[in-house]
C-alpha cells in the first residue's frame, strides 16, 4: 500500500520554498472575498432550514399559514433545495476549494477584487431565483429550480470565481498535486459544461416533452454526484489527514476511487417509474450499482487514515463532522444501490424513501463535510480565534441529530408506506398515513439543523466582528500616553 506524503511535509525538488509565501499571507491574500462566501452561504442555508421548517409544518398542520401563496408547499420546497445546492453547497464548497487550491499550492490568491465580484454576482443569481421561486415563477424541475433570470448572474459569477481559482491554481509554488486537487479540478470545469447544456436546452424550449425529464435527471445527477460530491470529496482528502495529523493511507486508493467516481456517478438517477426509454433506467441501476465502488474506496481511505488518529489538539472538535459523513456516505451507496433494482423500487419509488435518500447524501455527507470545513477555516480566514468555542461543539451535535432525525426515519417509513401502497387490500390513504409519525419526526430534525446553523451564523458574525476589532484597535483610539491624548 502506498501513502502519501502528510500535508505537513518538508518542501519536494520541484518546490520553491524560497519563493512560496506562508500560510498567513495565503490566508490574508483571499480572506476577505472567502470570508463573505462562508457568511452568505450559512445564511442561506440559514434561511433555506426555515422555510424547509415551515413546509414540514404544513404537511402537519396545511391551515398554517395558509393565506400566504409564497409560503404553499409547492414553492416553499424548490426554495428549500435550491438554497441549499445553489446558496449553500456550491458557495461554500468553492470557497473551500479555493483555500484549499492556494493553501496546496502555497500561492496567494490571485485576483482578489475579482473573486469578490464573482461571489457578488452568484448571490444575486440565489436571491433572484428565490424571490421567483416564492412567487411561482420555477422551472418545476427538481435540482434544477433556478428561473431563466437567474442562469446569468449565477453563471457569470461563476465564471469570475473559476477563473480566480485556475488562476490561483497556476501561480502555485508546490507543484505536486495532492488528491484534493484533482476533485476540485473536477469539480471546476464539470460545472459550466453540464449548467450551461441544461440551461440552453431546458430554458430554451428546444427540447420535446419527453426528453426533459432526461435532462433535468442527467443534470441533477452530474451536479449532486459529481460537482457537489467533488468539492466534498476534495475537502474531506485535505482535513481529515490534516486534523488527524496523518498521512493519507492511500494515494493509489483515492486515484481509484477518483476515476471510478466521474466514470459511474453520471448516469445514475433514474428511477423505474421514470417516464424514460427503458435502456436509460437499466443503465442508471448499473451506474448506481457501480458507485459503491468509488464509495467504498474512499470510505476505506478515510477509516485507515483514522485508525491511528493520535492527537488531541484545539481543532479535533472538526474530525467529528467528517468521522460522522463518512457511514452517511457509506449508507447512502447501499440504500442507493438497493432501491434502483426495479423489484424494489416498485415498492419504494414513490415513497417518503426517495427523499431519505437523498437528503442522506445531501445533508448527511455534502453538509457534514462543508460545515466541518467552515469551522475549521473561519478562523484562519479572519486570523482570530471563535469568541465562544465551546458554542461549536453543540453546533456540531445539533447538526448531526438533526441528519440523523432528517433522514433514517424516511428510510423506515418509506419502506412501510411501500409495503402498503403495494397491497391492493389496504387503502391509498391509509398506506400513506402508516409514514405520518416518521414525517413528523423529521420536523424535529428540520428544526434541530435550522437552529445549529443560526447559531453557526450567529458565531461567525460575532468572529467577524472580534475580527475588526483586532484589526482596528478601536480602543486604542483613546488610549493616552506620554504625549496626551491620541
Amino acid at each position: 500500500m502506498s501513502v502519501s506524503a502528510p500535508l505537513t511535509s518538508a518542501p519536494t525538488p520541484m518546490e520553491c520554498p524560497s519563493a512560496s509565501p506562508t500560510t498567513v499571507e495565503v490566508d490574508a491574500s483571499g480572506s476577505l472575498p472567502l470570508f463573505l462566501m462562508l457568511v452568505a452561504g450559512v445564511f442561506w442555508l440559514c434561511l433555506g432550514s426555515a422555510l424547509g421548517l415551515i413546509a414540514s409544518v404544513k404537511l402537519h398542520a396545511p391551515a398554517i399559514l395558509s393565506g400566504i401563496p409564497a409560503l404553499t408547499y409547492g414553492r416553499l420546497i424548490p426554495a428549500q433545495n435550491a438554497l441549499f445546492l445553489y446558496g449553500f453547497a456550491a458557495q461554500v464548497g468553492l470557497g473551500i476549494a479555493l483555500w484549499i487550491v492556494s493553501r496546496l499550492g502555497r500561492a496567494k490568491v490571485v485576483a482578489p477584487f475579482i473573486l469578490t465580484v464573482g461571489a457578488l454576482l452568484w448571490n444575486v443569481g440565489i436571491l433572484t431565483g428565490l424571490l421567483n421561486i416564492l412567487a411561482g415563477n420555477w422551472t418545476g424541475l427538481n435540482r434544477f429550480e433556478m428561473p431563466i433570470s437567474s442562469v446569468t448572474p449565477l453563471f457569470v459569477g461563476y465564471g469570475l470565481i473559476g477563473i480566480v481559482a485556475l488562476l490561483t491554481f497556476k501561480a502555485r509554488t508546490a507543484r505536486d498535486l495532492y488528491p484534493s486537487m484533482w476533485f476540485i479540478l473536477a469539480s471546476l470545469f464539470w460545472f459550466p459544461w453540464i449548467y450551461a447544456t441544461a440551461s440552453y436546452l431546458l430554458h430554451t424550449g428546444f427540447l420535446r416533452a419527453s426528453a426533459v425529464p432526461v435532462i433535468a435527471g442527467w443534470y441533477g445527477q452530474n451536479f449532486v454526484s459529481i460537482v457537489l460530491l467533488s468539492l466534498a470529496l476534495g475537502a474531506s482528502y485535505y482535513f481529515i489527514p490534516k486534523l488527524s495529523h496523518q498521512p493519507l493511507a492511500s494515494r493509489g486508493l483515492a486515484i481509484f476511487g477518483f476515476w471510478s467516481l466521474l466514470i459511474f456517478a453520471p448516469f445514475g438517477g433514474f428511477a423505474a417509474t421514470y417516464a424514460v426509454p427503458r435502456w436509460v433506467i437499466s443503465m442508471s441501476v448499473v451506474s448506481s450499482v457501480l458507485c459503491l465502488v468509488p464509495i467504498a474506496a474512499h470510505s476505506w481511505n478515510w477509516i485507515q487514515t483514522l485508525h491511528c488518529t493520535r492527537s488531541n489538539t484545539k481543532e479535533d472538535f472538526g474530525l467529528l463532522y467528517f468521522r460522522i459523513a463518512i457511514p452517511f456516505l457509506a449508507l447512502y451507496g447501499i440504500f442507493a444501490a438497493w432501491a434502483a433494482f426495479p423489484a424494489n423500487n416498485t415498492i419504494v419509488g414513490f415513497t417518503w424513501l426517495q427523499t431519505g435518500l437523498v437528503q442522506m447524501l445531501e445533508y448527511g455527507f455534502i453538509g457534514l463535510i462543508l460545515l466541518g470545513s467552515v469551522a475549521v477555516v473561519a478562523p484562519k480566514l479572519t486570523q482570530t480565534e471563535w469568541p465562544i468555542r465551546k458554542i461549536l461543539k453543540p453546533h456540531c451535535l445539533l447538526t448531526i441529530i438533526g441528519v440523523v432525525f432528517m433522514t433514517l426515519p424516511l428510510l423506515l417509513g418509506g419502506w412501510i408506506q411501500g409495503q402498503g401502497l403495494n397491497d391492493a387490500a389496504i387503502p391509498f390513504v391509509d398506506a400513506s398515513k402508516r409514514a405520518f409519525p416518521f414525517v413528523a419526526m423529521t420536523t424535529i430534525g428540520i428544526l434541530l439543523f435550522a437552529l445549529a446553523q443560526a447559531l453557526l451564523l450567529l458565531h461567525l458574525l460575532a468572529l467577524c466582528g472580534r475580527s475588526l476589532m483586532n484589526c482596528c484597535q478601536p480602543a486604542a483610539w483613546f488610549a493616552v500616553n506620554k504625549g496626551g491624548a491620541r
